[in-house]
């Protein structure tokens, strides 16, 4: 065969046949030699045969106008707009940018190009281009999108009508608590019913996202705070104020981490407040080290003495503390003035 190597004087001289052509010459993926005008000096097998032209079709045809000549939409490509002709114009090398080959009965091919001049004591004498063909890769992302699409579509709707089953529990509690009695009872099953509520109330926000597999829990922990500080009964004496740094957490861990959140506001609603007394509920939640912090502090009347939430008979802090475990984040209590509580994980 006719050495493709050296160029000279902008043009191929014949060589005996050496050790470059073979590699050429057996390249699995497509290789394009072209002088300075882009027109095709040589096409190796593999360009033959993934683009359906000889290479005596091909010698002297400008290689754009055969198989890039449109977008992928239909419009015509110009050479100066394709990466080919920056190479031509700027004498830069392009590597592994994707594009939308046509072979010659029109058929699109997906490649990854990789673009060169060929210089010659400073000056370009062509320039060479190898097309890998990807049409394989792209169909399969493509459906591997689709198949994600579809699954984070089914996820929305499993927590939109996990909303709805617990929104009917709710409402039966409602009930429950309506034609109860015993006062204790009641109060019971209103706790009970603000619990499910508030699950009620995440999984409606976990339906709304786009991303179904992460949660930015600022705005989440923000929103969930204000609508259990306006439902409760201390509303406009005791003041809330939520600091929180935006982060973005696995729903697996925003989901009982806004539980436990949750649970910790109302403790302080219920307990720190009493006989009229006024202050501050301050939530902050931020990062920490590698992993976040979340914080739960009222300056009202402060803990019990010997207060270990471990040994606790309250539901709300073994909730707590089952939420933290659950979540692998260490509690720490404070005390004075007021009670604090802080959910810290380090990844």
């Amino acid at each position: 065969m006719a050495s493709i190597l050296p160029f000279v004087d902008g043009g191929l001289s014949r060589q005996p046949f050496d050790f470059a052509d073979l590699v050429v010459e057996t390249a699995a993926d497509p290789i394009f030699v072209m002088d300075p005008a882009g027109r095709t000096v040589y096409a190796n097998p593999a360009a033959e045969r993934a683009f359906g032209w000889s290479l005596e079709e091909l010698r002297g045809q400008v290689l754009h106008d055969l198989v890039h000549h449109h977008y992928p939409d239909g419009r015509p490509f110009p050479m100066e707009e394709c990466p080919l002709g920056h190479v031509f114009a700027r004498q830069e090398r392009l590597e592994r940018h994707e594009e939308l080959f046509f072979r010659r009965d029109g058929t699109p091919v997906h490649v990854a190009c990789s673009n060169a001049p060929v210089l010659r004591d400073g000056r370009m004498v062509g320039a060479v281009l190898v097309a890998v063909d990807i049409t394989e890769r792209k169909l399969m992302e493509r459906r591997l999108a689709e198949a994600l699409a579809a699954k984070e579509a089914l996820v929305r709707e499993v927590h939109h009508r996990v909303k709805n089953s617990l929104m009917m529990v709710v409402g039966m509690l409602q009930l429950q608590g309506s034609q109860t009695a015993d006062p204790d009872a009641r109060a019971l099953l209103e706790e009970a019913r603000q619990r499910v509520s508030t699950v009620a109330r995440i999984h409606e926000r976990l339906y709304r996202i786009e991303d179904v597999t992460s949660v930015e829990f600022a705005a989440l922990l923000r929103e969930l705070c204000l609508e259990t500080m306006a439902a409760g009964p201390l509303a406009g004496r005791v003041g809330l104020a939520v600091e929180a740094e935006p982060l973005v957490l696995p729903t697996d861990c925003a989901l009982p981490l806004a539980l436990a959140a949750n649970e910790l506001v109302t403790n302080a609603i219920k307990h720190a407040y009493p006989q009229g007394r006024q202050g501050t509920i301050r939530v902050s939640f931020r990062p920490h080290g590698a992993g976040w912090a979340l914080r739960v502090a009222d300056d009202g009347v402060g803990l019990p003495d010997g207060f270990d939430p471990a040994r606790t008979r309250s539901l709300g802090m073994r909730l707590v503390t089952g939420l933290a475990r659950q979540v692998g984040a260490a509690l720490e209590v404070g005390r004075g003035p007021g009670g604090s509580f802080t959910l810290r994980a380090a990844a």
